[in-house]
């Protein structure tokens, strides 16, 4: 009786770690296969009787089991309840960036860069006149979608 018990116990485990930590169909295939080997002691060693009543036993944990996962507050125990509030980068129109806007670049621009707005939002930027020193002064000269094109002041 002591390996039968053990045998369901152990599909149980199976069956758990199937759904919260192995997910892939092995683990909860072990889990039943456990459950038809103590059912198949129960024959072997009960007889009938002893196999009828480990079916009985089997489908009853089975179906508790089922029961209680599909029940909401079961998932609401392990389920993520954040809500995400982040966005992503804004375009540059949101910035405040068009054609004829004054930047300063806070990396070497070879062609690509940042530079700094003068409101201080850093935005990612692409040199029309290739490589362009740090700090250096530079004008919007078109924004395609989130790429901006810039191209060196005359004064520097």
């Amino acid at each position: 009786m002591g390996p039968i018990i053990i045998l369901m116990f152990v599909g149980l485990i199976l069956l758990l770690a199937e759904i919260f930590l192995l997910p892939g169909f092995i683990v909860g295939s072990l889990g039943l296969c456990s459950f038809g080997a103590a059912c198949w002691l129960g024959f072997e060693k009960g007889g009938q009787l002893g196999g009828t009543v480990a079916i009985i036993v089997s489908i009853a944990l089975i179906t508790a089991f089922v029961v209680w996962g599909f029940r909401s507050s079961t998932w609401k125990k392990v389920s993520l309840s954040t809500n995400i509030d982040s966005h992503t980068n804004e375009t540059p129109a949101q910035n405040g960036i068009e054609p004829g806007v004054h930047l300063t670049t806070s990396t070497r621009l070879a062609p690509k860069g940042m530079a700094r707005t003068e409101t201080g939002v850093l935005v990612e930027v692409h040199s029309l006149d290739g490589l362009i020193d740090p700090g250096s002064e530079v004008e919007v000269v078109f924004v395609e979608a989130d790429k901006i094109s810039v191209k060196q002041l005359k004064n520097q």
